[in-house]
């Protein structure tokens, strides 16, 4: 004797909506001042750790509007969609980096920042990553040093730049 299983259709939809959904792996940095990353997708699971402004995050899944992202030390955790954007940024992997005036080792070096410092990528050009950090610094450093995102829209001779940085 065979049994036949019927699903419900209604059922089966609700059940695969609280299952989390790979994204396709995107780079997206933290928008607030101050942002929670949690053990899953939700205000009840506990917090692992902060992160600030500028962070940037590589997307690994979604489930509703809670991304589970990746950082540049491999930490994962989730975070609400509502603290992040695709402005693009980037993070120091380096022990020591130097901000420069300009883009290249002859330009004089205007800041000396550490591992972890967090920065607004606002140009680009070649190995060079022109940043700010919404305060003080301002200036450019090696892309050797950093990782994270420098997609911008389009450079002013038309040219399409996505370019992501990899460790």
């Amino acid at each position: 004797m065979t049994t036949e299983i019927k699903a419900h259709p209604l059922l089966a939809a609700a059940l695969l909506a609280t299952l989390p959904v790979m994204a396709p792996a995107a780079m997206l940095s933290v928008s607030a001042e101050r942002a929670n990353i949690r053990s899953g997708p939700g205000t009840q699971y506990k917090i692992l750790w902060n992160l600030d402004k500028y962070e940037p995050l590589r997307t690994v899944n979604k489930s509703g509007s809670w991304y589970e992202v990746r950082d540049f030390e491999d930490e994962v955790g989730w975070i609400h969609e509502g603290l992040l954007t695709d402005t693009p940024s980037v993070v120091v992997k380096a022990k020591a980096a130097n901000i420069r005036s300009g883009p290249g080792m002859d330009n004089d070096i205007l800041w000396e920042v550490g591992l972890g410092y967090l920065f607004q990528v606002d140009a680009v050009d070649g190995r060079w990553v022109g940043v700010s950090d919404g305060d003080e610094i301002e200036g450019w450093i090696h892309r050797s040093l950093v990782w994270g995102s420098l997609r911008l829209e389009e450079k002013e001779d038309g040219d399409q730049l996505d370019d992501r940085i990899r460790s």
